[in-house]
């Protein structure tokens, strides 16, 4: 079952017989034939999603419309059209009975949806069209029907790992550009690696900093602080799908470690702190779920995604991350226990780890379970 995009807007003709195209036209179109498309199936679907938000973006340029015509500024038509597909595709979900019918169809729609926003589009000019869906996709992880907030949250994640990947493509700088009125328009954040390793091809304990918009910052925080509820939700799909998508905020692969890590705070010190409340708070929750979580996947996927001295993107509650990990050891379940192992083997090092730990860990992974 397809995703009914849109009817294009019906357009007045030119002199010379011809209809004109509109930003609408183009982005229904492509949003159309994308969703249709069998080989973004079989191949990795953020690659094949990225190829078809730059393609859309070359032919709204191409079209000599990108920078506004009747009916409102480019901007806010871009913005409108794509709420539209975002209802529609929710709607398609709602009025829908059996997920398999419409699951492709709605994961290329949502796929090029996050592309062409928040990585065809990442930068303070078009903020206003990332805040706009950021929002709506905000208002359906709170709806009653749990598939919806199901493909709600995961699109938050992806909307999280793009803007995330555009902020670590920003060049290094020790100068952050003013807005008008004298105010600094950025937040400047060391990147600093562990043990001097470099970050962004910064390397750590290097004064120069990285750019990252306050605009940004708000809408990860936004976006962390939407999925928090979703990780203790009463469907158990729901928890699994917003635990997916926090992990990427919480891991320095991610770029939070560059948001919220260390760095001077002399500005953007609200952001900053804001961000960390919201990546602390998604971490309580996590340390929660792990114990108390009835679903045996969720406390197996918390163990692979709770940071620590190695996968980490800050540095509060490793300690307790760590415990949390090794308590699963003893888990009922097969799969968490071998889980809660692999992570302990992969991302922690022995100097997080007292000599009780360390019996722990030989003790109850030899045992028979």
């Amino acid at each position: 079952m397809a995703v009914t995009i849109s009817e294009p807007p019906k357009s007045s003709s030119n002199d010379d017989g011809s209809t004109p195209t509109t930003i609408a036209d183009i982005l229904y179109s492509h949003f159309d034939a994308y969703q249709h498309d069998t080989t973004s199936n079989t191949t990795n679907n953020n690659s094949s999603a990225t190829r078809a938000a730059k393609e859309l973006k070359i032919d709204l340029k191409s079209a000599n419309i990108y920078e506004g015509e009747e009916g409102g500024t480019a901007e806010e038509q871009i913005t409108s059209a794509l709420l539209i597909v975002l209802d529609n595709t929710m709607s398609l979900i709602i009025n829908s009975k059996k997920k398999d019918s419409y699951t492709d169809s709605v994961n290329n729609v949502l796929q090029l949806l996050a592309a062409f926003v928040c990585k065809e589009n990442y930068s303070t000019s078009n903020q206003s069209i990332i805040r706009a869906i950021i929002e709506r996709t905000i208002e359906y992880t709170t709806v009653d029907k749990d598939t919806i907030r199901i493909e709600s949250t995961k699109l938050l994640g992806l909307f999280s790992n793009y803007l995330l990947e555009g902020s670590l493509k920003v060049k290094p700088s020790g100068i952050l550009k003013k807005k008008k009125g004298g105010k600094k328009g950025g937040v400047k954040v060391t990147a600093e690696g562990e043990g001097g390793e470099e970050v962004n091809g910064v390397s750590g304990g290097s004064s120069k900093g990285v750019q990252v918009d306050s605009w940004l910052m708000e809408c990860i925080t936004l976006i962390s602080n939407s999925l928090t509820p979703r990780i203790t939700d009463k469907i158990a799909k729901v928890r699994y799908s917003a635990i997916e998508s926090v992990s990427y905020l919480l891991s320095s692969d991610g770029g939070a470690k560059l948001l919220v890590g260390g760095g001077s705070d002399e500005e953007g010190s609200e952001e900053k702190e804001e961000l960390n409340k919201a990546i602390n708070n998604i971490q309580s929750k996590l340390l929660w779920i792990i114990s108390n979580d009835t679903s045996a996947t969720n406390r197996a996927l918390v163990t692979t995604i709770l940071p620590t001295n190695k996968n980490s993107a800050t540095t509060s509650n490793t300690t307790d991350n760590v415990q949390a990990i090794i308590v699963r050891i003893k888990d009922v379940d097969m799969k968490v226990r071998e889980s809660a192992l692999n992570s302990l083997r992969e991302y922690v090092t022995l100097d997080l780890l007292d000599e009780d730990d360390c019996v722990d860990i030989l003790r109850y992974g030899l045992t028979k379970r």
